[in-house]
């Protein structure tokens, strides 16, 4: 997998400079609070180099492991290791609620921020009194009931997908010039989307 520490590391090195301890544009002078690594296609980036990027630049890490529920990097889960973590629940992941998704943190004072501001800012439990703007992004009953369920059923779904990747290997491998995604030894991934790279993806 290409990760994106490279072209991130290259930015942050010649295109920004420390203030304070705080990281900012140099071209635009606009302050760079987070950096956020994208977990593709089932996949992790390399973590261990993501952290220390963030660190030499006093950056906060927040996790896009929308597609890589059930993934791990050197045995822990995408989404735990920066501040926060995201993961989606739409139709194609690899369970669903249909659409909606889920925010992860061991900050207890984010969590009741999210939680405030998902459930439209709300500060009174009787009165119509919202202390900020807010949204209304809950999973109704119905879905989150159904999320759950398949939660249950992760181990299988990581089984199936598992199986799917290896059958594809098995036919393809060396099959023109199609070559499959590369997972370095440190990442167990859930290989929610098998993909193949090849030149002739027109013609196919």
């Amino acid at each position: 997998m290409a990760n994106g520490f490279k072209p991130a590391g290259r930015f942050l090195n010649n295109e920004t400079e420390q203030r304070n301890n705080v990281c900012y544009h140099k071209k635009t002078g606009k302050r760079i609070p987070i950096i956020m690594p994208v977990h593709v296609l089932g996949n992790m980036c390399d973590m261990d180099k993501f952290m220390a990027i963030a660190k030499q630049h006093n950056l906060i890490v927040i996790e896009d492991s929308t597609e890589a529920l059930g993934s791990y990097y050197k045995g822990k889960h995408s989404g735990s290791f920066g501040l926060m973590g995201t993961f989606s629940y739409n139709g194609n992941k690899i369970i669903t609620t249909g659409g909606g998704g889920m925010i992860v943190t061991d900050n207890e004072t984010l969590a009741k921020k999210a939680k405030h501001l998902t459930t439209q800012a709300k500060s009174d439990s009787f009165e119509y009194i919202h202390d900020e703007i807010g949204y209304n992004y809950r999973l109704v009953n119905v879905a989150a009931a159904m999320g759950v369920a398949q939660m249950e059923q992760l181990p299988g779904f990581i089984q199936r997908k598992k199986e799917i990747i290896a059958f594809y290997k098995k036919e393809l491998q060396g099959v023109g010039d199609i070559s499959f995604q590369q997972v370095s030894d440190d990442v167990n991934p859930n290989w929610w989307l098998p993909t193949i790279k090849t030149e002739k993806q027109k013609k196919f």
